[in-house]
């Protein structure tokens, strides 16, 4: 599991990455609990609906 503070300081980076370079993939792949945290973010900063 990730702190709260660490999620939110990833996807600060992620949110200002640019838009040209291929993103990081991660070492291991993402867990639900993950998969839901990063579309409640998205959702909740109207980055998707």
């Amino acid at each position: 599991m990730i702190a709260p503070s660490i999620t939110s300081r990833l996807l600060a980076v992620f949110a200002t990455a640019a838009a040209g370079r291929a993103a990081v993939q991660p070492v291991d792949p993402l867990a639900a609990r993950n998969r839901v945290e990063l579309a409640l973010w998205a959702y909740e900063t109207g980055r998707i609906r």
